[in-house]
């Protein structure tokens, strides 16, 4: 027969979840000053993301970091199609040791984290925040990291033509993408998830519904966004691209006759620089 546990087990029990919490919290405060000091603030890695979640949230992706900031997140799959939203608590060093210390103060059952020897980085959370839960636990994985040279990438762009002007710029103040659309009829700023990006093989397409008139059309403006590169953080380059309206006839019977979309390519010019958000 087992014995009743003693009061010291009982002790014992309860202050070991704080003594880990205590320990991880010291893991974590040495491996962030050890990446601090290290000054990196270009470079990439591959990120996995194992969780209950559906198969385009779990990667890999290949995240690209420039000047501290997220330039882009792409699939290591052939067609390089993602969806950004999906990995944006995750996309930089810094967010990694957010969702470690998310755990901590949250007090999560489980917290097991490996880190680099070298830089401080986390190599693999596996986060468990509830034992008596299912499907919440979320393991990440972070490989392949390696410094990228000093040269910075442009993050805003501010570009007008045939009675537009766009200012896009990757990442702002509330940590999203942020788009300003203005021409004649409209006058609006979009946020977050109101703006889809997608990394292909004629850039990044940025897309957002300009209009959406049940039973008549919908109305879609992509800017289609290169890579640019700069040489210092604060230069600014002139810049040439293309932008697509993108009609889409919609009725309950569904379309008729003839051509579903219809297109309106503008051309657009302008500036892109890096800018510290």
């Amino acid at each position: 027969m087992a014995l009743p546990p003693t009061e010291a087990q009982l002790v014992q029990t309860v202050e070991n979840p704080k003594q880990q919490n205590a320990n991880n919290s010291e893991e974590l405060a040495r491996n962030q000053k050890l990446w601090n000091t290290q000054e990196v603030l270009n470079y990439r890695y591959t990120l996995t993301k194992n969780c209950f979640c559906t198969s385009d949230a779990r990667g890999p992706v290949i995240v690209e970091v420039g000047n501290g900031t997220t330039t882009s997140v792409t699939s290591v799959n052939a067609d390089g199609s993602v969806n950004r939203q999906l990995f944006d608590k995750y996309d930089t060093i810094p967010k990694l040791f957010d969702a470690i210390e998310d755990a901590i103060t949250r007090n999560a059952d489980s917290l097991k984290v490996e880190y680099d020897p070298t830089f401080g980085y986390p190599t693999q959370i596996n986060i468990d925040y509830s034992s008596q839960m299912a499907d919440e636990e979320l393991f990440l994985t972070i490989e392949n990291f390696t410094k990228s040279a000093n040269s910075s990438r442009a993050n805003i762009f501010k570009l007008s033509g045939a009675f537009v002007e766009v200012t896009y710029s990757d990442t702002s103040i509330l940590g999203g993408p942020q788009l300003n659309y203005r021409d004649n009829n409209i006058n609006r700023t979009f946020m977050g998830e109101a703006i889809r990006v997608r990394e292909t093989e004629l850039g990044q397409l940025i897309t957002v519904t300009l209009e959406a008139v049940p039973d008549l059309r919908t109305v879609t403006f992509t800017l289609i966004l290169p890579l640019v590169k700069l040489n210092t953080v604060s230069e600014t380059i002139r810049i040439r691209v293309p932008s697509i309206t993108t009609t889409t006839r919609t009725t309950i019977a569904g379309p008729g006759a003839g051509a579903e979309k219809t297109y309106k390519a503008i051309d657009l010019r302008g500036t892109a620089q890096f800018v510290v958000s």
